[in-house]
């Protein structure tokens, strides 16, 4: 199914969204102004993929309960652990340059494939991040016994399904619980993950959405409200990036991309994740595609699993 994106070019909106959460949430929340990286990187010899993410958070569960955001990762089973995730301190400007690089050109979504392996299930990581607690694991199922480790000011009230069903629907990925419990609201830092890719050749976003603490809706449309930035070492065309961080790590000079291809993407679209081909960004294409889990069956499809 072919499905145009409404894109904007400048400060015009053809909606504005309210309330817009652009993730799955385990209670009520707001994320607003999701900036998102998608990059293909060498990492000491390795061909490695980046996955950005930073949004403006504000924390609308009742009664002063925490919350956390899910992230799905399409990383090689066993291969990640709190190494995986860069210290930006060094680099708060980093999605803000990425966005002066872009002037938002339209394209067409088209329908991805994923290549998928199999599951490991070493035990779940907790560590500080910012403004987050993160717990990250091979298998969400094993989530609602880590969560003794996060501090209760940050440990939110889980509902089994959500990890069952991410479970089943990106079998053999990694996923990262990021626990919050911010009232005001939050610019957080940014955050940026390295990690081994299922896939080398397709660059991955999660904006899988769901605020009311049950499993994502699959056939529901949803508020995006989205700058998603693409890239690769490998890139000698599209948009040079200028990093204004003087004080920018070698580890991230090194890392992030020097030119990139990206969108404002605010409208309504059917539930699912982001994906760009890293063979159309070697050859100066820039391709956006949206589709449902792999391994779901969703209204994006028609059919499942997702393979492509």
């Amino acid at each position: 199914m072919r499905l145009l994106l409404a894109f904007l070019s400048g400060a015009v909106a053809v909606m504005q969204p309210i309330n817009v959460v652009a993730c799955c949430s385990f209670q009520p929340a707001r994320f607003s102004e999701t900036h998102g990286l998608a990059a293909e990187a060498q990492h000491n010899g390795r061909l490695v993929h980046l996955l950005g993410y930073q949004n403006t958070a504000v924390n609308m569960a009742a009664g002063g309960q925490a919350n956390a955001l899910f992230l799905p990762i399409p990383a090689k089973p066993g291969t990640m652990s709190r190494i995986n995730i860069l210290d930006t301190t060094s680099c708060p400007a980093l999605f803000g340059d990425l966005e002066t690089a872009l002037p938002y050109p339209e394209d067409r979504n088209t329908s991805p494939g994923q290549q998928l392996l199999g599951i490991t299930s070493p035990p779940p990581q907790v560590f500080e991040h910012d403004i987050y607690t993160i717990v990250l694991s091979s298998d969400p199922r094993q989530i609602p016994a880590a969560l003794l480790k996060v501090c209760p000011e940050r440990r939110p009230l889980l509902n089994p399904a959500i990890c069952r069903s991410y479970a089943k629907w990106y079998k053999g990925w990694t996923f990262a619980l990021c626990c919050f419990n911010t009232r005001e609201q939050t610019k957080a830092k940014p955050m940026l993950w390295w990690y081994e890719p299922l896939n080398p050749d397709r660059l991955f976003f999660p904006a899988l959405d769901a605020h009311t603490g049950n499993p994502p809706d699959l056939k529901k449309m949803v508020d995006v409200d989205h700058h998603l930035f693409f890239g690769s070492y490998k890139m000698n065309k599209g948009n040079p990036v200028k990093y204004s961080d003087a004080s920018m790590s070698s580890e991230l000079k090194q890392l992030l991309p020097k030119r990139i291809y990206g969108s404002r993407i605010w409208t309504q679209m059917i539930n699912g994740d982001f994906y760009v081909d890293t063979a159309d960004l070697h050859s100066g294409k820039y391709l956006l595609k949206r589709k449902g889990p792999p391994f779901a069956r969703s209204a994006m499809s028609g059919h499942g699993p997702n393979r492509g």
